[in-house]
This record gives structure tokens, C-alpha cells and sequence, in this order.
């Protein structure tokens, strides 16, 4: 795979909908057809809430995969309608594992990824240009010597301006989104030294 997209959700149905709706818009689906992973995954959300996206009421190592060349998803998911006119495929592998944070359904996640490039998604994030996810990946196969890119973006009715890098500011302020672009290479080498991707042990991350 050439980028794996990991989306943790928790009870939060109605934003992932969103989510996923302003995702299939990317230009990445287009420009590398079939070699983009969408992975979903549940972190132990009550049943109720889960059977509203997919129906997967149990943990499980195999993914309930969904894959149409219409961009087809249940329609309780999306709210009906099709915006993708370009007969792209879009593969979202839905997960379903204990409640147990964040931070496990990241690493859940990854270790269930192959992308060369990763990009960790929150689920009420809302695309607001469609060549995001290209413009971040085209800049580090720019910058080979780089791990990750970043842009700006709003949270709320405020806007937050990346700038330039700064490693000083970085650690008084982390103004810099979780939803980067990394390369894979980066996040084994952080597993190799630590053990781990996420702190598992953190509440909220």
C-alpha cells in the first residue's frame, strides 16, 4: 500500500460520517487507485451505536471490508448520495477492538497498515480542500531527508497557521495537528526504541 489512513472512533457515529464523506473527496483515490487503505477502528462502542455504521458486534482480528467502485457506503453511514463522479476505489477495513483508548486504536491501527505513508485521522475531522492529503504526501517525496508534513487547520471558529517548523516552540506549544503525513520508516523506528507508537496509558491523546 502506498497510504494507510487510520481513523480511531468511539461512540461518535455521527461525526465519522462526516469524516468519511469529506474524505472521499481526496484527489488521493484518483492518483493512486487502489493503493489507499481506509482503516476504521471501533474502540469497544456500544453496540447500539456501532450497528449504526457497520455490522461488526464483536472484537476480531479480520476487518469487515467495505469496497465499491461507486464509493457506495451504507447509507446510515454517509446520509445517501454518491459526490465521487471519478470511479475511484475506495477500501474502508473496519476493526472492531476492547475499549481501550485512543492511543490503543491508533497502534491497533497501524499495526494493521501497510502504507508507505500513514496519516492518523480523529473522526470529526472535516477535509476542507480536497488535495490536502496530496499536497502533504508530494511534499515529503520532495524533502527525502524529511518524516513528516503538516498544514494548517481550524478547530472550532479558530484557525491555526503552521508556519515553519520550530522545534523550541514545539515543545511549549504542540501546534502541530496529530493528523500529519509520516513516513512508515519514521513510526518503526519509534516502535524499535520504545516499544510502542502511542502512549497507551495516556486517557486522552
Amino acid at each position: 500500500m502506498f497510504l494507510s489512513i487510520i481513523i480511531p472512533v468511539y461512540n461518535n457515529f455521527k461525526n465519522l460520517s462526516r469524516c468519511l464523506k469529506s474524505l472521499e473527496k481526496q484527489t488521493v483515490f484518483e492518483l493512486w487507485p487502489g493503493q489507499v487503505e481506509v482503516i476504521v477502528v471501533d474502540d469497544g462502542s456500544k453496540e447500539s451505536a456501532n450497528t449504526l455504521l457497520f455490522c461488526h458486534p464483536h472484537e476480531s482480528e479480520d476487518p469487515l471490508v467495505l469496497r465499491d467502485s461507486r464509493w457506495s457506503l451504507p447509507s446510515t453511514l454517509i446520509g445517501g448520495g454518491n459526490d465521487n463522479k471519478s470511479g475511484a476505489v475506495m477500501t474502508i477495513k473496519k476493526y472492531r477492538i476492547a475499549h481501550s483508548g485512543a492511543s490503543a486504536a491508533r497502534n491497533f491501527g497501524f499495526l494493521k497498515s501497510s502504507g508507505q505513508y500513514v496519516f492518523f485521522c480523529d473522526s470529526d475531522v472535516i477535509f476542507l480542500k480536497s488535495n490536502a492529503l496530496e499536497k502533504m504526501i508530494k511534499m515529503l517525496e520532495e524533502n527525502p531527508d524529511k518524516t513528516y508534513s503538516y498544514s494548517s487547520f481550524k478547530y472550532g471558529l479558530k484557525t491555526f497557521k503552521c508556519g515553519e517548523f520550530d522545534a523550541e516552540k514545539l515543545k511549549q506549544n504542540n501546534y502541530i495537528s496529530t493528523m500529519s503525513m509520516i513516513r512508515r520508516s519514521a513510526l518503526m523506528k519509534i516502535i524499535a526504541e520504545k516499544n510502542q507508537l502511542f502512549d497507551e496509558s495516556l486517557k486522552r491523546f
